[in-house]
Formats: C-alpha cells, structure tokens, sequence
C-alpha cells in the first residue's frame, strides 16, 4: 500500500513535470524561432519576387470605327464598319507578330444589356483569338468604375499582368482616373475622331500604391483626320454619364457643360439644346458630314 501511494503521489509527479519543463521550455522555444523564421523567409521572397517582377501594365484602347449612318439592321447598326473591322484585324496582326505582349487578360464592355452594342467586343476578338483568351465581357459601361476598382485592386497586388481593355470613348477618362491616373490627359475627353491612341499605364514592382507610369502611344493602323473634334459625348444622350474636360477647360458632366458651346469659340450656351446646336449634334442633323475613316 504504501508503495503504490509513493508510486502516485502528487509530489513525484510534481518533480517529473519540473523535471520535463525544460526540455519542453526548449522545444516550443526552438519551434516558435522556425516559425519566425519561416514567416520572415516567406515575407523577405515575395518582396524579391515582386521588386524582380517588373510590374505589371494595363493598356486602354477605344473601340474601332462605326458608321455615322448605318442602315436600320445592318451588322453597323451595332458593330463596326469596314474601317473598324481591319482594325481590329491590324490589332491581331501586332499581337501575332510580338509587338503587342501577350497579355494575361482582356476586357470588353458587355453587349448583354441594351442597346447592344458590339463594337468594344469585336474590336479585340481577333487580337484574343490569336492569344487564346477569353474575352472577359462581364462589365457593362455602366461598371466602368467597379472595373477599375477591381483592376486597380490587381495590379497593386500582383506581378506580371498585362491588361488589354476595349472600352466607349465617352467612359475611358472615367476609367483612367479610377485605374489611378492622376496626369491631366488622363480626364481629357476624347473627340469623336480618334481611334488610334493607346494608354500605356505601368504599375512598378516594388510599390504599387502611388500613380502609375503614363505612356501615350498610337495603334499604329490609321491616324486621326485633322480638323475633325466634335465631341459626341457632349449630346443628350452621353452627357449625364460623361465626365470629362474640353479643350477649353469645360468639365462635362457638370453645370459648366451647360455654357459649353464650340472648341475655342464663345461660351454663352444657357442649354443643352443650345449646347447641342452649337456642336452640330442636333436631332435633325447629328453626325452628319462624317465618314468611315473617322468615324
């Protein structure tokens, strides 16, 4: 009895347990160090990976050209002309051949929603063929900020993207600046004859929360006709979604739209009709004297 008691008591077990707190003192002592250790390890490789990355780079495109006046039903009606479809097929040819870089995404304004349009779609289609990428169309214009919070999201967390986005003119400087771009070109509006201009924004390796780099740059396939800025994203119609700065320092989308009327000329329009007419965009004679070469 009296060797079982002293074969349990309390007090050796006591002095078993003072006797294992050492080495077990050690041990989780050794594991928490491996655990820093791994943790810094890890932490020190992505920023290597990342500041080796060379960034990653979002370019902005419009759509090719349309039809002024294209016949009620006709595949113009809602895609692009002649002039936009050899784009489109110029788009390729720079991607099959290397000048463009294979790029890791590809974006286009959805066509699910009315009026469904086409052309943002067909401009890349060919281009993403030749890559063997979808052609990601689950932004409508109307998303054109989310896209840019998703995507801006992305490349300030990721290596390596390259980004190919396919957008309404009316909407891109909306999107440049949500993507970050802070120059002053980035909010120009686009006038309604320039196809050509590629935004090149480059989002660095090493620190991706300030502004990104800006290139401008061109396609490459046909440049704009000289003398043609009309600005179409002024009419009724785009105006109330349109945000943007004229020439003149007019900011669309706001009430100084209102007194906007031609590049350079007065600026005494009290209406959007006035503003309307004095752009040539009225309902009678909107768009016309336009063809498919700027367009």
């Amino acid at each position: 009895m009296t060797d079982d008691y002293h074969l349990w008591s309390p007090g050796l077990e006591s002095r078993r347990l003072h006797s294992l707190l050492p080495a077990l003192f050690c041990t989780l002592s050794a594991l928490g160090l491996a655990a820093v250790y791994m943790c810094a390890m890890r932490n020190f490789h992505r920023s290597i990976v990342r500041k080796g990355c060379g960034g990653s780079d979002v370019w902005v495109i419009r759509h090719g050209e349309k039809s002024a006046t294209p016949a009620p039903g006709s595949p113009e009606a809602l895609g692009l002309n002649s002039t936009g479809l050899r784009r489109a097929e110029h788009l390729q040819k720079l991607a099959a051949d290397g000048t463009w870089p294979s790029f890791t995404r590809i974006y286009a304004t959805s066509f699910a929603a009315p009026p469904h349009v086409l052309r943002e779609a067909q401009t890349v289609w060919p281009l993403a063929a030749t890559l063997n990428l979808p052609v990601d169309l689950s932004f409508a214009k109307e998303d054109t900020d989310a896209l840019a919070r998703f995507l801006l999201a992305l490349v300030r967390n990721r290596c390596g993207e390259r980004v190919l986005i396919s957008w309404e003119h009316c909407r891109i400087p909306q999107l440049l600046v949500g993507l970050g771009c802070t120059t002053a070109v980035c909010s120009r509006c686009w006038a309604d004859g320039v196809y050509d201009e590629l935004f090149q924004l480059h989002y660095t390796g090493g620190d991706n929360s300030g502004p990104p780099e800006l290139r401008i740059t061109h396609e490459g396939f046909a440049r704009d006709v000289p003398g043609y800025h009309k600005y179409e994203c002024a009419g009724s119609e785009r105006i109330g979604h349109t945000h943007c700065q004229l020439p003149n320092g007019t900011w669309l989308g706001s009430e100084l739209s209102l007194v906007y009327s031609a590049v350079g000329g007065a600026s005494d329009a009290t209406s959007i009709s006035e503003l309307r007419t004095r752009l040539d965009y009225s309902s009678t004679s909107e768009g016309q004297g336009m063809d498919e070469r700027h367009t």
